[in-house]
Order: C-alpha cells, then structure tokens, then sequence
C-alpha cells in the first residue's frame, strides 16, 4: 500500500476513535445524573420525613407528659402524700360535649405515685374524692355510704382534665369517669388542683342481724339485715351507723331533703320491748335525721355486738345523749321513723 494511503487510513482510524471515545463519556456523565447522590438522599427524605411519620411534637399532644403544674393530694394509711401531675404520663382525650381534643391523665396514674412504696395493699380501699371548696362525694352525695365509691380497679378507668373555672377565672382540673363504670354525674368532682383522694376502708358488717324499720304512723315495716353493710371498727368490735340503717330499708316516701324526721328505738329483749319514746325525760327529744346545731342525730349514733346485752346503740360524745339513749337488744328491734311537725 502507498504511504500515503496508510496515512489517510490510520488518521481515519484515529478520528473515529475520538469520537467513540467522546460518545461513551457523554454516556457516562448521563447516567450520573440518573444515580445522583443529592436527589436520592431527598427522595429519601420524601420517603420518611421524620417531622410527618414520627413527629415528637405529634407524639406528646396524642399522649406523652402531662405539662400543667397541677397538684392532687392523695390521703393513704401511711399519711398524705402531693403528687405533682407534671410530668406524669398522659394521653390525648375527645371531649364529646364539644369535641375538643384535651389532655387527660389517668386517676390510677396520679394514686400509683403514691401507693407504690406503701405497705398497704391499695385494692382494700375505696376512693373519695374531696375538693378544695369541701365538696366531699362520700360525706355530701353518698351520705357515708361508701359502697359507691369507685374501687382500685376504677382509677383505670377515670382521669383528670383541665377545665377554665368560671369563679375563680383560673384554669383547674376534674375527674371525668368511663361511661361503662355507670357512675352519676355527681362522681366528676371539679376543683381538684390541690384536692384530696382519700383512701377509704372498705369494712363490711359480716354478721346476720336483722332490724326492723318503719315509717310511722302508717308505714309498713320493712326487715333490714346488716349483713353488708358499710362498717367500721369500734375498738375490735364492728360497727354500722344508724342511718345507713334507715337507708338500706328504702322506706317509701322518706325524702329527708324536703322533710324533718325524728327517730325511736324499740329494744327487743326478754323482758318486753322497750321505747326510747316512752322512757323520755322532760326536755329530752329523740334523735334527728341531721342536726347540724348539736349533732343530736342518727348520723352519729351506731350498733354493734356487746354480748351479755345483745346488739346496741351507742352515741357519740358530741351528742350529749344520757345512757338511756343507748338502748339494748336492738337485734330483731325497731327503728321507726317520724316527720317532725311541730
């Protein structure tokens, strides 16, 4: 071949080396674009974005810490305790009135701070509820009768809100109760930043003693067995009040809010039936439903088993009552019932 022909060849050879040359790099750079480390790091985050998926600030407002600086009391056997709600675990709640979204701390969260180190065992109470203006649920709705107070397992199912307080203009808290527990609406105690919850024995009476009580002058008498009933202990003997009494015989008509009742006790006892009425000295009254002046009432009396003289009354000091007002032999007696007229 003329060399001058070989040259023609290798500088055409050469040329259409550069260009594939230049093809393949114009191929490579493209696929860079196509695997570039900056977009795939942002469709990562597209992907999951930590402030959509698994927002901290989400998190607390569905549960997380209560953040009020309220404070409940809570009264055990082992003295009082404060328990501070900041800081407590809390949960998001729907208000159905208004359906606002609040947050909402569980009562058996706030008592667990403080009956966690007791050595008592917290599910042999009941629980009052007392707020910081006396509201009491046991001593003002449930008349002493603490059979309806919420019970350990219940705190599970109550918790706390805050609420604005239109009388004192401060924002407070109240207890709002599962409507699977049944409880009336008087159970939602208000005003309870700085209240109390306050452990209650729960004593039965466990002993069969019956009692009669009638309304007079035409009411027909009606058997109460004290088996059961919300006790106390009297120095080693078990005790029930005398109007707690009156209250489980559900006596038709009795309505002590609209009505003034006074009471006699009528022994039975293997001598005859002995009145309280008719053994009355000049000046002596019998005992009233409430007396608020001189605690002459049957809140403040009670029965219990004294052997040799059956089951009897007793009263407390504050009364002033005379030994006579502790009649004996009230087992299979009567409790009658009377409106004050006069």
């Amino acid at each position: 071949m003329p060399m001058k022909s070989f040259s023609r060849l290798f500088l055409f050879l050469l040329v259409l080396s550069s260009l594939f040359l230049a093809v393949a790099c114009s191929s490579s750079d493209s696929g860079s674009d196509d695997d570039s480390a900056t977009d795939d790091d942002s469709s990562a985050a597209d992907d999951d974005t930590t402030a959509d998926d698994d927002s901290t600030a989400d998190d607390d407002s569905a549960g997380g810490s209560w953040t009020g600086h309220e404070m409940v009391k809570v009264a055990t056997p082992d003295g009082e305790v404060d328990v501070q709600l900041f800081g407590l675990d809390a949960f998001q709640w729907t208000d159905p009135d208004d359906s606002t979204v609040k947050q909402a701390v569980l009562v058996s969260t706030v008592v667990d701070q403080a009956v966690a180190p007791a050595k008592f065992d917290p599910t042999a109470y009941k629980y009052d509820f007392i707020a910081t203006d006396g509201y009491d649920i046991l001593a003002n709705k449930l008349d002493g009768d603490y059979r309806g107070l919420p019970t350990f397992d219940n705190l599970a199912l109550g918790w706390f809100i805050e609420y604005p307080d239109e009388d004192t203009q401060q924002t407070d808290i109240e207890v709002v109760w599962d409507d699977s527990l049944g409880f009336p609406k008087f159970m939602g105690a208000k005003l309870m930043n700085g209240g109390t919850i306050e452990l209650v024995e729960n004593v039965l009476f466990d002993q069969d003693v019956h009692v009669s009580v009638v309304m007079r002058p035409d009411g027909t008498p009606v058997d109460v067995n004290l088996n059961g009933l919300p006790a106390f202990d009297d120095n080693g003997a078990l005790a029930v009040y005398l109007h707690l009494i009156v209250l489980e015989a559900a006596l038709d008509g009795f309505d002590p809010k609209t009505y003034t009742y006074d009471f006699n006790f009528i022994s039975n006892d293997a001598d005859g039936n002995w009145s309280l009425q008719d053994n009355l000295d000049a000046g002596q009254t019998l005992p009233l439903w409430l007396d608020f002046m001189n605690s002459q009432d049957i809140h403040h009396g009670w029965i219990e088993n004294t052997a040799d003289d059956g089951y009897r009354l007793f009263w407390d000091a504050a009364t002033g009552f005379p030994g006579k007002y502790g009649v004996k032999h009230m087992d299979d007696g009567t409790i009658e019932a009377y409106v004050v007229t006069d």
